[in-house]
C-alpha cells in the first residue's frame, strides 16, 4: 500500500462528558452516594450471583425520625449538612463488600452480605446507635434518631429486587409507626422483615 486516507478525532472531550453523564445518572449529588437506579440494578446482579450458588445478602431501610422538623427548626442547608454526615458516617461503618445508597430525602439503602437473620439484624442494629449519636455541623450539633427495617434474602419470598426491597421498607415502616406513636423521635430500633 503507497498511499492510504483516514479521519483522526481526540475523542477525550466526548468520553469525559459520558463519565459526567454516568456520574449523574448513578449517583447521588449531595451525598456522592449511589442513587436508586444504581441501588436497584446492584441489588438485581446481586441476587443473580445468590442464585448461581453465592453468599445470602440482606437490605437494609433506614430513614430519619421527623426529618422534616430539622428543615423547619434549623432550615435546609442544616438538614442538608446533616444528611452529609449521616452518608459520611454510614460509610465508616459499613464494608468494602456493602452498597449504600441515598433513595430519598432522608432515605438510605444498604445492600449487605450476610447469611444469617441475627447477623443481618445485628448490623441494622448497629447502623440504628451509630445514627443516633448527636451529628456535629457547622450550624452546632443535631440528635436525631433513625427507623430502620431489614429484611433477609429468601427465594421463595422475593421474587426479584423489588418484592426485596419492598420488604425492607416495610419493616421500616413498621418501625417509623412505634416512633411516630411515641412521638418523642429519641430512640431507634430495628424492625425486621
Amino acid at each position: 500500500v503507497h498511499r492510504y486516507s483516514g479521519f483522526l478525532s481526540d475523542i477525550t472531550l466526548e468520553k469525559a462528558q459520558q463519565l459526567v453523564l454516568k456520574d449523574l445518572a448513578y449517583r447521588d449529588p449531595l451525598t456522592r452516594a449511589e442513587n436508586r437506579r444504581s441501588f436497584m440494578e446492584k441489588t438485581q446482579a446481586e441476587l443473580a450471583r445468590i442464585k448461581r450458588g453465592g453468599a445470602e445478602a440482606s437490605v437494609i431501610m433506614l430513614d430519619i425520625d421527623f426529618f422534616k422538623n430539622v428543615n423547619d427548626t434549623y432550615g435546609h442547608d442544616v438538614g442538608d449538612d446533616l444528611i452529609r454526615h449521616m452518608s459520611v458516617r454510614l460509610r465508616t461503618l459499613l464494608r468494602a463488600c456493602d452498597f449504600i445508597a441515598r433513595i430519598g430525602s432522608d432515605e438510605f439503602f444498604v445492600l449487605a452480605e450476610v447469611e444469617q437473620s441475627a447477623k443481618a439484624l445485628h448490623l441494622a442494629d448497629k447502623i440504628a446507635s451509630l445514627l443516633h449519636n448527636p451529628f456535629t455541623l457547622e450550624d452546632g450539633m443535631v440528635q436525631v434518631s433513625a427507623s430502620v427495617g431489614t429484611t433477609l434474602y429468601q427465594a421463595e419470598v422475593h421474587r426479584d429486587a423489588s418484592t426485596f426491597i419492598t420488604s425492607a421498607e416495610r419493616a421500616m415502616q413498621v418501625q417509623k409507626q412505634k416512633h411516630k406513636q411515641l412521638s418523642a423521635g429519641n430512640g431507634s430500633r430495628v424492625a425486621p422483615a
